[in-house]
């Protein structure tokens, strides 16, 4: 078995300096897809803080299937966050899965969490599109068929399939591919375990905005209205004709987004 400390060390890049903004990328991912969310907050005065979740990017990748779950992902993060050399509260900006990690997180310290911006966030598995739905019980059989998957195949589909990159430019597209393919083939096994957060979304207190495009391929958006009405302190930005990744199909706005809701939250 793995030390404790192996699975602690989680791979993050920190940037700038001002109010701490941690980011959460989405399943499958890594630190790397908020280079340009990063400097755009360095610019406006806040402090970056991106991570590899656990088995993901550059962080630990245990090789037991049974460390692949929400809770054990949640929970390095929750180990992580108070090894940090930045003191809370942060604020915190999740996508997909990791607009998941944020509202769990937030629910479960709600005095560490100034404000968050969820872009695309699962809260339950009901959300999925009823493609992905049925692929879910099939976790097993596709780690292990990603895992013998070349590079150049999964890239070659996402350039074929707009399911996962709607309108996404090609380099940050290559980038996805490369992130699949670093990432251990059991990330597939994390979204079986997901709990369904809705009867506890009325727990999570901080102040929340909900930004999703409307051609989300991953997950269904008119769920998300539902999540905005069901948070306490939540407002909802749609975007039009974006997917799942709105922070790549339209960044400008998006960033400028993130930066005015911070900016309208501050800490202290």
């Amino acid at each position: 078995m793995a030390a404790k400390e192996e699975f602690n060390l989680l791979y993050h890049v920190l940037e700038g300096e001002g109010p701490p903004v941690i980011m959460l990328h989405g399943i499958s991912q890594a630190s790397n897809v908020w280079r340009a969310l990063t400097t755009d907050l360095v610019a406006s005065g806040y402090q970056s803080i991106a991570v590899d979740m656990l088995g993901h990017g550059n962080s630990f990748k245990p090789k037991k299937k049974e460390y692949y779950t929400t809770d054990i992902v949640l929970g390095t993060l929750e180990d992580w966050v108070d090894q940090l050399d930045v003191d809370p509260p942060y604020y915190i900006v999740g996508h997909s899965l990791g607009g998941y990690m944020s509202l769990t997180f937030a629910l479960h310290h709600p005095k560490k969490v100034r404000a968050m911006v969820l872009i695309n966030p699962l809260f339950s598995l009901s959300q999925l599109q009823a493609a992905l739905s049925l692929l879910i019980p099939l976790d097993m059989l596709g780690a292990r068929i990603l895992k013998s998957t070349p590079l150049s195949v999964i890239k070659s589909f996402l350039e074929r399939s707009d399911s996962f990159t709607v309108n996404i430019p090609a380099d940050i597209r290559d980038i996805y591919a490369e992130n699949i393919k670093r990432a251990s083939p059991n990330f597939l096994l994390i979204p079986n375990t997901a709990r369904d957060l809705t009867p506890r979304l009325k727990s999570i207190k901080p102040e929340t905005l909900v930004i999703w495009g409307t051609k989300d391929n991953i997950e269904k958006a008119e769920t998300f209205p539902k999540l905005v009405s069901e948070l306490p302190n939540a407002t909802g930005h749609i975007m039009q004709g974006c997917g799942h990744q709105p922070h790549h199909n339209e960044p400008e706005e998006v960033h400028k987004l993130i930066i005015q809701f911070f900016d309208s939250h501050p800490i202290g």
